[in-house]
């Protein structure tokens, strides 16, 4: 309750200081004029008369006389008439009561006449006068700190669309500065191929599956928006497979990937980049913990889940939460943010784990599939 009334008094401590100050001028002028002051009552009484004839015309009568240009010819002098005539009544009535408790002389007040009215109407002119002039300045303040709140939000938004646009243009950069001619670099691979098949068996099958990987990667990144996880687990094997040739088959490796989860549809680049993070920043060599790659379905959900060492070494930490914030990122974008994905260490491990409910997957497959359609037959 007290901080209501502190944040009230806060709030309009402006009209508060004002009316002090008018009240304590007009007690003060008035009185050294007369030579003598009256009862604090019928002061406080009239003041609060006041204050209520100058709220009401400004937030009531006023806005409701200007709120139609057309209507305001004859609403205006409707709602000064009214005003008067309750001002001029309303005074005469209280200073009955006062003199009826004694808190008024008792010659102070004679009948309700155009006497009467013309001693009390100039009061009552010039406050509906202020009241005017503070209707217009707050009306104009209110309408300023729109404006500028609406010129406050353009100048967001073209920020913002600047900082879009700056950075649109870096990721076109980086994907054209990344692009150097994919078909080139293939047909060279292609090349070194048949020239190494013979003496270096090996050697040649790691690079037409680094050929085949990179081929999938460059398809998938600029043309396919969801694929079969069976796709993405032959390139997750590719993948593993080259790791093994550069260890010597010697890494403890184990892939869990159901049947079923294969023929799911899913954003292409996801298994595989957790798997190339276990690789680029795991303890790979670590026999006793290993590498874990599974993809299954539990409790109605996508599980992708990757388990590997700790690095005591780590390359860099700041690449790691970059590519895995990067995953999170395109997860809620395709699915929402019922996407579960956590990154977390365990004891020794990482854990990479990432759970998607089935029938949002399944969702948001068909209405991509359905909006593609409609747009082929608006084309066509």
């Amino acid at each position: 309750m007290n901080k209501s009334i502190s944040r009230w008094i806060y709030k309009n401590r402006i009209h508060l200081l004002v009316w002090s100050l008018f009240m304590i001028y007009e007690i003060g002028v008035i009185g050294l004029y007369v030579g003598k002051f009256g009862h604090p009552v019928s002061y406080l009484s009239h003041y609060i008369l006041i204050i209520l004839l100058f709220y009401t015309h400004s937030n009531i009568l006023l806005k409701w006389a200007l709120a139609n240009n057309i209507k305001s010819i004859w609403r205006l002098p409707l709602i000064l008439t009214f005003a008067v005539s309750v001002y001029i009544v309303s005074n005469f009535y209280l200073d009955q009561l006062l003199m009826y408790y004694k808190i008024a002389p008792a010659n102070s007040v004679a009948v309700l006449n155009w006497r009467y009215a013309f001693q009390v109407i100039y009061r009552c002119i010039y406050i509906l006068g202020f009241s005017t002039a503070y209707y217009f300045l707050a009306t104009y303040l209110r309408e300023r700190n729109l404006k500028e709140g609406l010129e406050k939000e353009r100048l967001l938004l073209i920020i913002n669309q600047e900082r879009m646009q700056r950075a649109l243009s870096k990721a076109h950069n980086d994907f054209l500065k990344a692009q150097i001619n994919p078909h080139f670099l293939f047909n060279t691979l292609d090349y070194v191929y048949q020239n190494i098949s013979i003496n270096s068996p090996n050697a040649s099958e790691a690079i037409l599956t680094l050929s085949d990987m990179m081929r999938y990667a460059v398809d998938n990144n600029e043309q396919k928006e969801f694929i079969l996880l069976g796709e993405e687990v032959e390139q997750v094997e590719k993948l593993v497979y080259l790791y093994q040739l550069r260890k010597n088959m010697e890494l403890n490796i184990i892939i869990d990937i159901s049947d079923e989860v294969k023929k799911t549809p899913f954003i292409p680049l996801v298994l595989i980049t957790l798997v190339e993070n276990v690789f680029k920043h795991g303890n790979v060599s670590n026999q006793e913990i290993g590498i874990y790659i599974s993809a299954r379905i539990e409790e109605s959900n996508i599980v992708l889940e990757t388990i590997n060492a700790l690095n005591l070494k780590p390359k860099s930490s700041t690449s790691l939460n970059s590519g895995l914030k990067n995953i999170r990122e395109r997860l809620h974008f395709a699915y929402g943010h019922e996407v579960n994905a956590s990154f977390r260490t365990v004891g020794d491990t990482f854990v990479s784990k990432i759970a998607i409910p089935l029938n949002i997957i399944l969702r948001t497959t068909l209405g991509n599939q359905i909006t593609a359609h409609e747009s082929t037959r608006n084309i066509n």
